[in-house]
């Protein structure tokens, strides 16, 4: 599904098994959504290209291969959600599970539980598991098993606080 050109667009409680795709759209929220793609689909489950503000509560992102691509100057919100058994593979690219970008946005996880989150690169220092090159804040939030090069990779800023960590790769790239 596209969606483009508009102020904004309100997406409340529906599961969804393909990609959604804003470009120009200022404004994104998402609700209560659960994405589960259920097939081996190797892209990115949102797509923006042109989004100024993307706000995610209460949903569930699980077994995908990557989640988010995120087009430069986007503000990304996600509270009370979770991510669960997500992997990406790439051999030549080294990019997040989570976050799929070579830009520095601002992203915040407030309340967010990651399970199983793995990421394989062999390119600039290697896949991160949630992301690559962002400025991140994560509170309160859970980590178990996610696996990697790193959870926030090469260039990211992190800051965060009362989080935990169980099972899962160091922070930061060296």
């Amino acid at each position: 599904k596209k969606f483009e050109n508009l102020d904004s667009v309100v997406i409340e409680n529906m599961r969804i098994k393909e990609q959604l795709g804003f470009y120009a759209v200022k404004d994104v929220i998402l609700k209560g959504c659960t994405f589960d793609t259920e097939t081996d689909y190797e892209y990115p489950v949102l797509y923006l290209g042109g989004v100024k503000n993307l706000t995610i509560e209460n949903c569930i992102f699980q077994n995908l291969q990557q989640v988010i691509l995120l087009s430069a100057q986007t503000k990304l919100t996600v509270s009370d959600s979770s991510f669960i058994n997500c992997h990406h593979s790439l051999k030549n690219y080294a990019f997040g599970t989570i976050i799929y970008s070579s830009n520095r946005n601002y992203v915040t996880f407030e309340r967010c539980i990651f399970k199983n989150i793995s990421a394989d690169g062999n390119t600039f220092g290697g896949c991160s598991a949630i992301s690559y090159e962002n400025i991140i804040t994560a509170n309160n939030c859970e980590f178990y098993n996610c696996t990697g090069a790193q959870l926030f990779g090469f260039k990211s800023l992190f800051s965060g606080s009362n989080n935990k960590y169980i099972g899962c790769v160091r922070l930061f790239s060296d």
